[in-house]
């Protein structure tokens, strides 16, 4: 009987990782863990690394769409290439510096720890910006505390991870000094691309059109096309409005909605368009701004140019010394700003200096004005004075509510359009009740207060004393005549 030999088993330490296994060991890295084994940096590792990225990162997506549009979304495929045309030209960067580095044999386990570290830094990063507010009052974090935050925390999974394998590198890189560099490289790459940039977004609202209606969701509108309508869209309802009647207090209004994308700010603007035709004879005395993705020419564009251009035609219509001016804007908002950008036109929001100097340079001396957006109390400075009122559906440093693109109001919105002026012609009075309202419903709900501000100028309670007692007069005569 011939003897059999047989080879011993390779040493465990000799088998090669799936790509998958090999991505999780890198993915130690961010939480200073040793890997089981070397990085690996073959092709298959590398996309294996990627998808695991390019998952978490459409997970860390899903949450502000779905706070936007609940689950009505759908993915946007020109949104897909803008996210892979960015992760490729983050790619091309860092291949092209390793290379002059002289690094050409790490690029793979770079790239599979850089995609490691990407998956953990977008998780880390949404549970600060979007779900850390619902478990620490914004209060204690401020909006600039809130930021510097997601920063901190969104930098250390590479500045952990690239550290470690810039020491299990030994020579070739310096661990933490290499790591940091890299990270601060990564990190004015990516707030450059979402500042300066713009972005187009992966989750987009699923809305559904009337086929007559030939509307197409989401489709760009051509620059070309839209800009040179914007003044004659103008003018054209420029030409509808009254003339001001002398001697009585009569009331113009600019009413604007933001942020394209949704549908809730044009329903606020809508419905308090009607409103204000139904209870302070608007009719014929309203301009409206701010278009739609589903039809950009609809309305004149909420920009900087045509909010300077409403307000001097109202001012031309107006006895500016008598009349009332009611400026209500409704969006998402941050410090010192709303959103006015429009994808495809426009990435400029709308600021409180502007604004303020739109008011300023219409020569109107008596005017409400309301900011319903996250953080719009940071408003008031810029915009209070004497004879104007200011309300603002939060402070500077708080979240308004109920922006969800199913509803048909903001939070604020419904207190103060629906419920508030259903009740009083005297926005100061309306103020009141909306302010209350909104405090027992976010109690009830266990909300962050989102506090919003009323700031009345000298002067303002007598002339919309005067407003509201003109309203109610013509209320009761209307009512009195109905009734005969």
């Amino acid at each position: 009987m011939s003897d059999v030999s047989c080879s011993p088993p390779p040493s465990p330490s000799h088998w090669k990782p799936s790509p998958f296994a090999n991505a999780v060991s890198a993915l130690k890295l961010c939480f200073f863990c040793r890997p089981d084994r070397e990085i690996s940096g073959g092709l298959a590792d590398v996309a294996a690394a990627f998808l695991i990225y390019l998952c978490a990162h459409m997970a860390a997506l899903l949450v502000p769409a779905h706070s936007y549009f609940e689950w009505n979304i759908t993915i946007y495929p020109a949104g897909v290439i803008f996210l892979l045309g960015e992760v490729l030209a983050e790619a091309l960067l860092f291949a092209g510096l390793l290379v002059l580095m002289r690094y050409k044999l790490q690029i793979g386990s770079f790239f599979v720890v850089l995609f490691a570290a990407s998956a953990v830094s977008s998780l880390l990063t949404t549970f600060v910006y979007y779900i850390l507010p619902t478990i620490i009052p914004m209060e204690a974090l401020g909006y600039w505390g809130l930021m510097a935050l997601g920063l901190i925390v969104g930098s250390l999974p590479f500045l952990i991870a690239m550290s470690g394998l810039a020491a299990a590198n030994g020579a070739s890189f310096r661990g933490i000094p290499t790591g940091g560099l890299i990270t601060c490289i990564l990190m004015t790459f990516f707030y450059s691309s979402y500042f300066f940039i713009e972005r187009t977004d992966v989750f987009v609202p699923n809305y559904s059109y009337d086929e007559e209606a030939q509307a197409l969701a989401w489709e760009y509108p051509d620059p070309e096309e839209i800009y040179p309508l914007q003044p004659e869209i103008l003018a054209g309802m420029a030409n509808n409005l009254a003339d001001q009647v002398p001697g009585q207090i009569d009331l113009y209004s600019l009413v604007g909605a933001g942020y394209p994308e949704q549908q809730v700010f044009q329903r606020e603007v809508t419905a308090l368009s009607a409103l204000l035709e139904r209870r302070f004879e608007g009719k014929n005395r309203i301009l409206r701004l701010g278009a739609s993705f589903q039809d950009a020419s609809a309305w004149p564009l909420l920009n900087r140019t045509n909010l300077n251009s409403a307000l001097q035609m109202l001012a031309q219509k107006m006895d500016t010394s008598e009349d009332v001016l009611l400026l209500y804007l409704t969006s998402h908002g941050r410090p010192g700003s709303i959103s006015t950008r429009f994808s495809g036109l426009s990435h400029s929001d709308l600021t409180a200096s502007e604004v303020a100097a739109a008011l300023d340079a219409s020569g109107i001396q008596k005017a409400v004005v309301v900011i319903s957006a996250c953080y719009s109390g940071s408003f008031v400075e810029d915009l209070a004075g004497p004879k104007r009122l200011i309300l603002t559906a939060s402070a500077s440093d708080r979240n308004s509510f109920g922006c969800s693109d199913e509803n048909e109001f903001t939070d604020w919105g419904r207190a103060f359009v629906a419920e508030a002026l259903a009740q009083t012609h005297n926005f100061l009075a309306a103020a009141e009740i909306a302010r209350d309202l909104v405090a027992s419903r976010e109690a009830e709900a266990e909300q962050t207060p989102s506090l919003p501000q009323i700031s009345a100028g000298e002067g303002v309670s007598q002339f919309l004393q005067g407003l509201s007692q003109r309203f109610e007069l013509a209320g009761t005569s209307t009512r009195a005549a109905v009734s005969q």
